[in-house]
């Protein structure tokens, strides 16, 4: 009982003892799966939000390190763009076919 309530402690919020105790075993049940399925949307939420990478970078004012700084990062950007962009993955396809066949007559 007492790893019940500290289960819905966790995932649906604040329960007392008494509170547990007035429910049936399949009340309970329910109410933790829900909390915990609300939990899980949330991650899951947080997570493709993480996917949606930008990279930054803090540099100092020297016209010289900006410029690289921001070759870099357009290049990094390119990088993530090129993992949606349909004709960008088609190029690099046929270009690794190339490669193989280039390999298999010289290799």
């Amino acid at each position: 009982m007492l790893l019940l309530l500290e289960n819905l402690n966790i995932y649906v919020g604040k329960f007392v003892l008494d509170e547990v105790l007035d429910l049936t075993p399949i009340e309970a049940t329910y109410i933790l799966s829900g909390g915990q399925k609300r939990e899980l949307n949330r991650l899951q939420g947080e997570l493709l939000l993480s996917n949606a990478v930008k990279p930054v970078i803090l540099v100092d004012n020297a016209e010289e390190i900006n410029q690289t700084v921001l070759s870099q990062l357009q290049k990094q950007q390119d990088d993530i763009k090129a993992m949606t962009d349909e004709k960008i993955q088609q190029e690099r396809i046929r270009q690794a076919e190339m490669m193989n066949k280039f390999t298999e007559i010289f290799g």
